[in-house]
């Protein structure tokens, strides 16, 4: 144990350390919670979650697994701004951004419908509903019907992406979902005000397709900033850069020493 601790110490730092703590103590509450069959708790984060104790990614929201970096960055916005969150499953960004009282609105994209359910759920008992719109759709270049593939316990790991190892599985389940193109999305997005619009994008391999529709838009010179997951297996981050450096993104910058699977900040100013 004192061996795992100095690794830790060396690798980490004391903040690690602490990190680690935390995050015990709240799989600590976690447990009581799943035990008492809670129907609602709070979180790490300081949000109420409706209970969904066998998922994976509702564990993570609870004992504040994800991290503090992006959720501060969200929270320490000062100017007015527009949240567009692309596979928000439960909410966890789309309710940190409605705290912020700079957020003028929250697009919320989940196309899953037990996870788009409990994203709802989530809203409505943060009281954040007058502030966020709920999208039960995907974004693709074709609007139409479209299979993704669903791990079970696991709703953070869905996607349509055709190279992701999940759909290749034959205990995987799938879902036909709606899928929308920018078309659609120039009739959902209004930016009257011409606020910042911030972007987060979770979507499992399918991070391009996304892109490439939100550039399309007729807000999408009004995006100041995109946050994205990148998995190389199923993802060229190389090609990403390129598309954004040719539409003014100017700075980038990886949130994790892995070569392989990490979030990047893109932004133009």
């Amino acid at each position: 144990m004192i061996k795992k601790i100095f690794r830790i110490y060396r690798e980490e730092s004391l903040k690690g350390i602490k990190r680690r703590l935390i995050i015990r103590f709240w799989l600590i509450k976690f447990t009581i919670w799943k035990f008492f069959k809670s129907q609602v708790v709070n979180s790490y984060y300081g949000v109420k979650l409706n209970a969904n104790y066998e998922d994976a990614t509702f564990k993570f929201y609870v004992t504040g697994s994800y991290g503090d970096d992006y959720w501060e960055h969200i929270t320490n916005k000062m100017q007015p701004f527009i949240f567009l969150d692309v596979g928000a499953n439960q909410g966890l960004y789309t309710l940190c951004a409605s705290m912020n009282k700079n957020c003028v609105a929250c697009f919320s994209f989940e196309p899953v419908s037990k996870t788009f359910a409990l994203l709802k759920k989530n809203v409505m008992v943060n009281d954040y509903s007058a502030k966020c719109h709920l999208i039960n759709k995907a974004i693709t270049n074709k609007r139409g019907f479209y299979d993704i593939s669903i791990k079970a316990n696991h709703s953070g790991v869905a996607t349509m992406h055709p190279e992701n190892n999940l759909t290749s599985k034959s205990n995987n389940n799938t879902e036909t979902i709606e899928a929308i193109s920018y078309i659609e999305l120039n009739n959902l997005i209004k930016n009257n005000n011409k606020v910042a619009l911030i972007v987060k994008i979770d979507v499992e391999g399918f991070e391009m397709n996304v892109i490439k529709e939100l550039l399309k838009t007729q807000v999408a010179k009004e995006i100041t900033e995109i946050y994205f997951e990148v998995d190389e297996r199923w993802v060229n981050y190389d090609d990403i850069e390129i598309l954004l450096k040719s539409n003014g993104y100017k700075f980038f910058s990886k949130t994790s020493k892995d070569t392989k699977h990490y979030d990047v900040y893109a932004s133009k100013q």
